[in-house]
């Protein structure tokens, strides 16, 4: 049972709003998920992010920011963390050392 006031169907019977709600959903989990995909590229060349401490969202932004900086950089000079040797895109064993 919902603990809202209301039911869990769309809100209104009207066939154009409800396609344009159905578009707006699937434009938005279209970015979603190229966000997600966007954090799992860093996440494989950083894997710090994985362990990030989130006490503190502002430096947990800091680090972010600048970690998307540098990814930015290291692309533009054509980097490929593929070929850095034992690379492998998951968890290093010394990552949780990093903070």
């Amino acid at each position: 049972y919902s603990i809202r006031p209301f039911a869990d169907y769309d809100i209104t019977n009207d066939p154009a709003e409800s396609a344009e709600r159905k578009q707006w959903n699937s434009q938005l989990s279209h970015l979603r998920v190229a966000v997600e995909n966007a954090f799992g590229r860093l996440k494989g060349r950083f894997p710090c992010l994985r362990n990030l401490p989130g006490h503190d969202v502002r430096e947990m932004f800091r680090t972010v920011e600048a970690l998307l900086i540098v990814h930015n950089i290291v692309e533009e000079f054509g980097d490929d963390p593929t070929n850095i040797e034992g690379f492998n895109g998951i968890e290093d064993p010394g990552v949780n050392d990093v903070f």
